[in-house]
């Protein structure tokens, strides 16, 4: 995707939550199920008898964070919250599960520059859910799965959901017709794999997501090698219970010359 394109997306997306930030996080208030075996990968690369600190990339109302605390209240943790929406950053150091546990937030722009913000190793895991589909093109999805492993110490864990959307019937028409009225509003070319979706019947506002398929998660994992090895891979969530493919990665020694 060429480079214009990229950012004329980035510009939607942003406008976007801007927009609808308040009702969209109405709708997000429960866990996903994947991620519980995902915190227990993330636990389990935990050092003996400390804490364990968290990055969370586009981190919305923080409901993962609340998830995990109120999972494992025992574990001593210290969570660093990512997010360019000031209203959902703001939601997510409110959530009254993370009280008893440092929280850092952090506004940032991540679709404008998915490059690290922090230290190489500075944390003991790092996880994106439900941001990879935003991300325009391999190339950027690529350079922030590197990114976010390059803040993760050797044997972290740094963990990542990707919207399959496109594989349930309903839920493809559905983009489809989102997309063709999208596209004749906005004028802008699309590759395979990108739709615009609307949002609780406004035809004036569209978000764009990616829809993943295999052949693209295969390259995603080759591109982040040898940097992150993978070590789960499961598909979990919505209706059918296979609307998002996880891909979880233990970050090896290579991930701090990023």
């Amino acid at each position: 995707m060429d480079e214009s394109s990229a950012d004329f997306l980035n510009a939607l997306n942003k406008g976007f939550y801007e927009a609808h930030g308040a009702s969209f996080s109405q709708t997000r208030q429960s866990p996903w199920p994947g991620w519980r075996r995902v915190l227990d990968t993330v636990v389990g690369c935990r050092p003996a008898g400390k804490g364990l600190s968290l990055c969370d990339m586009a981190c919305g109302n923080g409901r993962f964070e609340s998830f995990a605390a109120a999972f494992r209240p025992d574990i001593p943790w210290s969570f660093t919250l990512v997010d360019s929406n000031r209203q959902l950053l703001d939601e997510a150091c409110r959530q009254e599960d993370l009280v008893p546990f440092e929280v850092t937030a952090c506004r940032r722009d991540i679709l404008a520059d998915p490059g690290a913000p922090f230290a190489p190793g500075a944390f003991d895991a790092a996880v994106s859910f439900g941001f990879l589909h935003h991300i325009p093109g391999a190339s950027a999805r690529g350079d922030f799965l590197r990114a976010c492993l390059g803040a993760v110490r050797p044997g972290g864990v740094a963990a990542f959901s990707f919207w399959r959307f496109a594989d349930d019937v309903s839920l493809a028409q559905r983009a489809r017709a989102s997309t063709e009225r999208g596209r004749a509003q906005l004028g802008i070319a699309l590759g395979e794999g990108d739709y615009l979706l609307g949002w609780q019947g406004d035809e004036s506002r569209y978000r764009y997501c990616h829809s993943f398929g295999d052949a693209e998660l295969d390259a995603l994992v080759a591109a982040v090698q040898p940097q992150g090895r993978l070590i789960d891979c499961f598909r979990a969530d919505g209706r059918t219970g296979a609307l998002n493919e996880y891909l979880v990665f233990a970050a090896e020694p290579a991930a701090h010359s990023v």
